[in-house]
């Protein structure tokens, strides 16, 4: 089972020096639960692993990037197998943390925007909205106008929900979404 990363990238097509980044590893995640889900037969499902951990022969995947193309490098995370669902000083739940909690959990509803950290977007480009949610209904608001509400989730797993694309003007944005009485928020900056 892949892990999960805290940073993102332009797409998860993009050549870069890393082999292991977020959209390519949620989209492993989003395929493991959609297989899961058809395998009722299983008694017990998990997660490899809750909590990223140090590593002393591993020197890989140590940079940033807040806009997905530009790079900075961060000795903080050398030495770490950054496959699990939280950061390893516990301060971040990476996106796919999210994914099983909204599986997993009947009992709080989740709404949680994914790619949250990639804050610096191409203005006049096409941009999906996906959402990690267990509610039935949820909307989304754009700079506080309505977009679109989605009356059900259209993906097998029945939480992966994916907005039609919103082309950003340059700017400063929130994106909200609201569902079952929750709700979930991220600022983009259209470049």
């Amino acid at each position: 089972m892949p892990g999960n990363e805290v940073r993102h990238f332009e797409s998860c097509k993009k050549k870069t020096n890393i082999d292991t980044y977020n959209e390519k590893k949620l989209l492993s995640h989003e395929e493991h639960v959609r297989q899961i889900q058809q395998m009722p037969f299983l008694n017990f499902t998990s997660m490899w692993v809750l909590f990223d951990f140090p590593v002393a022969a591993r020197q890989e995947g140590f940079i940033d990037s807040d806009d997905g193309i530009h790079f900075t490098e961060n000795d903080n995370r050398k030495y770490m197998n950054d496959k699990g669902l939280v950061t390893r000083d516990r301060k971040t739940k990476k996106d796919a943390f999210y994914l099983y909690k909204a599986w997993w959990n009947h009992k709080v509803t989740t709404v949680y925007i994914t790619g949250r950290r990639l804050t610096r977007l191409p203005a006049g480009q096409p941009y999906i909205i996906k959402v990690y949610s267990n509610a039935k209904r949820l909307s989304l608001y754009v700079d506080g106008q309505l977009q679109q509400t989605l009356d059900r989730c259209d993906d097998p797993s029945g939480i992966i929900w994916t907005f039609s694309p919103v082309t950003l003007p340059a700017g400063h944005h929130v994106f909200r979404v609201t569902g079952d009485g929750a709700e979930d928020s991220v600022e983009k900056t259209g470049l």
